[in-house]
């Protein structure tokens, strides 16, 4: 973990379209997506899903 004074706010900016941002929730939420980092793989998942993610 980097100390405070070396971790920048700037080093999280970085462009989103904004087709990319949800507006509303699905009608179905369980269908909502999960982004899952499992080693250095990241994969799309969906939220009732989550159990076994777990």
């Amino acid at each position: 973990m980097l100390p405070t004074g070396q971790i920048k706010i700037e080093d999280y900016n970085y462009p989103l379209p904004n087709e990319r941002i949800a507006k509303f929730p699905l009608e179905n939420r369980e269908q909502s997506k999960l982004l899952c980092l499992k080693g250095d793989k990241i994969t799309q998942r969906k939220f009732f899903e989550l159990p076994e993610l777990l």
